[in-house]
């Protein structure tokens, strides 16, 4: 989340009210080939990975850890264990004696963990300089865990959080030439499109950020990445990419002390940039996944901002909205874990950030994502409300929403559907309230629900209960109408206009699958060709 203009990115480094600038050290001087080989076959036979880091912290399935929580973790790692070591000094960050973190290093020696900046010696034994998180079959470097926020450098490079996984999710993980991950940071998504892509080209301001991008490119045996530093879309001018992905400083802030989060722009302008300048750099076909926040006006609807950025975009677009808080509520989430138990600072950020609101006039302010996708036409924008709760890996879910898209826009008539079987996908559930009534069991509430991808979910009544029942991939949608019908006693005419509305919805929201050699389906194989 490190990319920002050339005027907040020179200020970043002057206005250091809560930021402070850090040391690099040799680690971001460019470190020899060969210690990093070893270093990674030390951490490889320690098996320092995703599922061996979770199972010697004893079945522990998240791994962002509050201070609070890591005297227990600490006690959770078995004694004697190379990678519990590697765990307490590089996932924990407690200083650990120096025969300890010797042995566990094996055949790397602690000299060379030295000097590659990886850690330093200190009284009290060795210190970590940096986190290494295992994501996804990789082991991400980053700066390390500070218990205390406020210290926080203002060129601090964030590793693998919400967001990283929340913008990994959302991407599309179809084989592509070149991708920009624009704002890399530490690197994560360029490493996660670099197994997808024949060249990927990783982009930030912070240099700093692109020494931890280059070394875990290395450190992860990934050669297709190359790293270019400046501001926005600038470093790539000229370039056409099948893939971009951005995660911004797009946190509205009246502040310039931390370059991963404060873009320097004025409201929500560095969301409103990076979406309106995508399109030109996408090719035909191509996605652009980008995390944003945006201003909303008293009464607006959530998508409107947005729609008006992507105005004659030449891009069809899903905006996928997570929540809308009052400018209160934004600003004390975003400052409270800066002003580490000093309340008189906390206050006076929070007076600053309301006072920039009500100076530009900011009543309500929005997350979420747009996702766009540079086509011909014709062109067409949905807008859709997340579920609460985290999302699943969503790619092909989100391929499968665009392409279902495009089916219906194409559509002369929507009558054309009753034509169309459809089929339930296999991956939803349905829960249903019963309340006793007059002696007996009744539905008083169902709920269907997506258990992958977005995991949208939505009431439905009795009718599309049976309807859904119907829609076995055998029956043409106008058939299935027929017999709810006949069963229900309805006039069929009156069951098909709200089935089509129906369908329609589910369709869209990824519900309902096109049953094989469909007009929906042959449209999917057409997609999928190009």
């Amino acid at each position: 989340m490190n990319v920002t203009s050339g005027k907040a990115g020179s200020k970043a480094g002057k206005e250091k009210a809560v930021g402070r600038e850090s040391n690099p050290g040799n680690f971001f001087s460019g470190v020899a080939t060969q210690p990093i080989a070893e270093f990674r076959t030390a951490l490889e036979a320690a098996n320092y990975s995703e599922a061996g880091v979770k199972a010697v912290l004893g079945g522990q399935d998240d791994l962002y850890f509050q201070p609070v929580d890591i005297a227990v973790a600490i006690r959770r790692l078995p004694e004697d264990l190379p990678l519990s070591t590697l765990v307490k000094l590089f996932l924990l960050g407690v200083t650990v004696e120096e025969d300890e973190v010797a042995k566990s290093l094996r055949p790397m020696t602690l000299q060379q963990l030295l000097g590659m900046g990886l850690a330093q010696r200190t009284p009290k034994g060795v210190r970590p300089l940096v986190r290494l998180f295992p994501y996804q079959g990789f082991i991400i470097v980053s700066d390390p865990h500070y218990p205390d926020p406020s210290e926080l450098p203002s060129d601090y490079v964030i590793g693998v959080n919400a967001t990283s996984v929340t913008l990994a999710h959302l991407t599309v993980r179809t084989p592509v030439g070149a991708v920009l991950d624009m704002g890399t940071g530490c690197g994560v998504q360029a490493l996660l499109a670099a197994r997808q892509a024949g060249q990927v080209v990783a982009t930030d301001v912070n240099a700093k950020a692109l020494g931890f991008t280059a070394f875990n490119a290395q450190l992860n045996g990934i050669h297709n990445i190359q790293c270019r530093q400046g501001s926005f879309f600038q470093p790539v001018a000229g370039n056409q990419f099948d893939l971009i992905v951005s995660n911004p400083p797009y946190v509205i802030s009246p502040d310039t002390s931390y370059i991963f989060r404060d873009g320097g722009l004025p409201g929500d302008s560095v969301s409103a940039e990076v979406v309106k300048e995508s399109p030109a750099f996408l090719a035909e076909g191509g996605f652009a996944h980008i995390l944003c926040n945006w201003t909303c006006r008293s009464g607006e609807e959530w998508s409107a901002p947005v729609r008006r950025w992507i105005e004659s975009s030449g891009c069809n677009a899903l905006l996928l909205h997570y929540k809308t808080e009052d400018p209160l509520t934004y600003a004390a989430n975003w400052t409270r874990p800066h002003y580490h138990g000093d309340l008189s600072a906390y206050q006076n950020a929070l007076d600053r950030w309301l006072s920039y609101y009500q100076k530009l006039g900011i009543e309500a302010i929005a997350s979420g994502a747009v996702i766009l996708r540079r086509s011909k036409g014709p062109h067409w924008t949905r807008a859709e409300q997340l579920p609460p709760g985290t999302i699943g890996p969503a790619g092909e879910h989100i391929v499968t929403l665009f392409q279902a898209q495009d089916y219906l826009v194409a559509l002369q008539d929507d009558r054309a559907i009753l034509a169309q079987s459809f089929r339930l996908v296999e991956h939803h559930r349905l829960e249903q309230v019963l309340k006793w009534r007059n002696g007996a069991y009744g539905a008083q509430d169902m709920v269907l629900a997506l258990e992958r991808g977005l995991r949208f979910q939505g009431r439905i009544d009795g009718f599309t209960l049976h309807l859904l029942a119907f829609c076995d991939g055998r029956r043409l949608l106008g058939e299935a109408v027929e017999q709810v019908a006949q069963g229900t006693g309805t006039n069929a005419n009156d069951l098909a206009i709200t089935a089509i509305d129906t369908v329609k919805k589910l369709l869209g929201l990824g519900f309902l699958a096109p049953a094989q050699g469909s007009q929906h389906d042959q449209l999917q194989k057409e997609g999928a060709a190009k």
